[in-house]
């Protein structure tokens, strides 16, 4: 069986031989390795020299092929980093842009004013926030601190694998709860800080 649709009968004769009892033989492959092969078919009318499949097994038939496409990851990508803005100082230059384009938004109608009210809020974002690179494996709640505790683990592992002795057993293992503790509460807290962000400090 593939990962994806079944391996496919040539005929519709029999499935095993006459006083058999195995059924068609299976191939298991992963997700990645499954596009390397050729549909998959059977052959009852094969002819082997090792018996089959007058011994009861029906071979499968397929082809693999030893170049295909592989995906490639997303490239990654500049985001804005919010928690660099100064809100203080974002919103006076908005305030000011907005006193000083009153006069004109008389004459507008109302999606021409979002359309330069919109263009303001980019550009004094842009001018007051700074951007961060992203991927597919970026982890937003990361700190310099895990990276310290991060080390020390590594560490920790490192010394174990060169000298299995008892003290470095329990350095590692009270390395990593250490870790895996502060990775939780970092993660948490930025948890916290999107839902107070979005529903106020008071909503729960």
């Amino acid at each position: 069986i593939k990962a994806k649709g079944e391996t496919k009968q040539t005929s519709f004769l029999h499935t095993c031989t006459i006083n058999g009892n195995s059924c068609i033989d299976l191939q298991i492959s992963t997700i990645n390795s499954a596009e390397a092969f050729t549909p998959l078919t059977t052959d009852d009318e094969i002819e082997l020299f090792s018996g089959a499949p007058t011994r009861g097994h029906i071979p499968i038939l397929t082809s693999l092929s030893t170049s295909f496409a592989k995906k490639a990851p997303p490239p990654p990508k500049q985001c804005t980093d919010l928690s660099s803005i100064d809100w203080k100082s974002w919103t006076l230059k908005l305030e000011k842009w907005a006193v000083e384009q009153s006069s004109t938004w008389a004459d507008m109608d109302a999606s021409k004013k979002w359309e330069e009210l919109n263009h303001c809020i980019q550009r004094v974002t842009k001018e007051e926030c700074r951007t961060k690179t992203t991927t597919i494996h970026s982890k937003p709640f990361w700190t310099s601190e895990l990276t310290e505790y991060s080390k020390i683990l590594r560490e920790a592992k490192k010394a174990y694998s060169k000298r299995n002795t008892l003290s470095n057993k329990e350095a590692m293992d009270t390395a990593k709860d250490t870790f895996d503790e502060k990775r939780k509460s970092e993660y948490q807290n930025f948890l916290l800080k999107i839902w107070k962000r979005r529903y106020g400090k008071h909503s729960f």
